[in-house]
């Protein structure tokens, strides 16, 4: 048992006035999540618990665009927050579900706005109340009222708790948990297969088959794909190179249109080689993401289960080798704007890059702006997408001054788009 508040930094997302995550779902997701929800809160009552329920806080939307930045529609957002009952008990409130993957990590799986110290990440499936190492798939956190933080095996939950319904309390907080990766479409924690597969993969092999499918059909997350009805890379290389494996079993050559090309082995390798990076990385510089990146790729093999997670290598690669490129330009120039605290209107702001994150709440677009004079703005949300080269009047409020690797960035937050306009059209084969 411990007592330790170094918790590990969650993604940024907005919240309501009690601190709850606030969620942003397409209204044509909403019926799937409430009958989803109503599952869990079946399985709640059954338990003797309070109901898990949904609650709107906010509408906005959101425009899709064909490939020539032409408007295509608007998709209605509804903003929503997960409510239920306090997974506590005894003065011990339930934190997480430690999923023990193997070697190379755990997968944490985290109430809703609850925070989780960083050493979890790699804990062992030990028990602080029977003081044992076994097997275990499974472990949870809880922290005390006095901040004493323990991790506990289900078996002992009852004796450790002291109460005749701890396993109740407990399956409460997996249950919030897992509505809280619904509210985002990303049932399992954004990590689910896309069919019934078994085995594990070779990590190079998939991420060959992922490179062919960004280079001809772009990049989609598991996330993004069910708030569009697209379909997610991920899924897109599995059923390649499932249908590859099926047709070398018919004594047939796989289809060359759909076949990795010596480019992208080449790209897998490189990116498989810059995971090191995240290993190498002190446990709590790591965000929750880079964390279960660094634990599924630290295998040459992965399962059908975190194809999703493993999927986003590449394009986390390669934005991180843009990143670094990028950074070291701009932090000549930019400098902050604004007052902290105050809301103000920004003109003139062009979008320079759109990062795209599945994290454990879901979907989050990291869009990073540059003003007329290269002072670099950063909007974190999970309701906006910028369009990368496209200008951008904005009102906003400059939530922090920050510095992101020896670049001044200001930080805003509750933007609202004022005005967007175009690129110009190329002169003389040169973009303005």
């Amino acid at each position: 048992m411990t007592t330790d508040d170094n918790r590990d930094a969650q993604p940024t997302r907005e919240t309501d006035a009690d601190g709850r995550p606030i969620f942003v779902v397409p209204e044509h997701n909403l019926p799937r999540l409430r009958e989803r929800l109503e599952k869990l809160s079946r399985r709640c009552a059954k338990l003797g618990q309070p109901a898990i329920t949904i609650r709107e806080v906010g509408r906005s939307e959101r425009k899709v665009t064909d490939e020539q930045n032409r408007t295509l529609r608007f998709i209605p957002l509804v903003h929503v927050t997960i409510d239920g009952p306090t997974p506590k008990l005894a003065g011990w409130t339930f934190l997480c579900t430690i999923d023990h993957a193997g070697e190379a990590g755990n997968i944490l799986r985290v109430v809703p706005g609850a925070t989780v110290p960083v050493q979890y990440r790699e804990a062992p499936p030990t028990c602080d109340h029977c003081k044992t190492l076994r097997r275990r798939n499974d472990t949870f956190i809880v922290r005390h009222d006095d901040g004493r933080v323990a991790q506990v095996g289900r078996q002992c939950l009852r004796d450790f708790l002291g109460h005749q319904s701890p396993e109740a309390v407990a399956a409460v907080a997996e249950f919030l948990a897992l509505a809280g990766d619904y509210a985002e479409g990303a049932e399992d924690g954004g990590e689910g297969g896309c069919g019934s597969g078994s085995g594990r993969i070779p990590l190079d092999t998939f991420l060959a088959y992922v490179s062919r499918v960004i280079r001809t059909d772009g990049w989609v997350s598991r996330t993004h794909a069910q708030e569009w009805g697209k379909s997610a890379t991920a899924d897109l290389a599995l059923a390649d190179l499932d249908d590859a494996t099926d047709r070398r079993r018919s004594g047939l050559t796989a289809k060359e249109e759909r076949t990795p090309q010596p480019a992208d082995h080449a790209r897998a390798t490189a990116a498989i080689e810059w995971s090191a990076t995240l290993r190498s990385r002190a446990p709590e510089s790591l965000n929750d993401y880079e964390h279960n990146l660094k634990v599924v790729t630290s295998s040459a093999s992965i399962t059908y289960r975190s194809a999703g997670i493993a999927a986003s290598l590449i394009t986390t690669y390669e934005r991180a080798l843009g990143i670094a490129a990028e950074r070291r330009a701009a932090a000549a120039v930019s400098k902050h704007v604004g007052e902290v605290g105050k809301r103000e209107t920004f003109a003139g702001l062009t979008c320079t890059k759109v990062l795209h994150l599945d994290t454990q709440y879901g979907a989050l677009d990291i869009n990073l702006f540059r003003d007329a004079a290269g002072n670099v703005l950063v909007w974190r949300t999970g309701s906006f997408d910028g369009r990368i080269g496209w200008t951008y009047d904005l009102k906003a409020t400059v939530k922090a001054h920050g510095d992101y690797s020896g670049v001044a960035q200001t930080e805003l937050s509750r933007a609202a788009v004022l005005a967007e306009y175009e690129p110009a059209p190329a002169t003389n084969g040169e973009t303005h």
